[in-house]
């Protein structure tokens, strides 16, 4: 089943740059703050949604979903 799921409007767009030893990556993303997470998505991806304890937690696992995602081994 899919869903459309939609950020709050109280949603934030940011962006970082990632260093990584694959090179350095500017990543765009959409989060906001529930009671007890950081959740979000990278706006290249914004069908995998994620969350994290801090902003810095959250920002790892975004960095992990776009190392999948961009992965030659990655299967659709």
């Amino acid at each position: 089943m899919i869903y459309d799921l939609e950020p709050p409007a109280n949603a934030k767009h940011a962006s970082w740059s990632a260093e990584t030893h694959e090179g350095s990556f500017k990543l765009d993303f959409v989060f906001w703050r529930s009671e007890k997470w950081f959740l979000g998505f990278l706006k290249q991806f914004p069908e995998h949604w994620t969350q994290g304890h801090t902003q810095a937690d959250l920002r790892r696992h975004l960095l992990d979903i776009f190392r999948t995602r961009t992965s030659p081994d990655f299967i659709f």
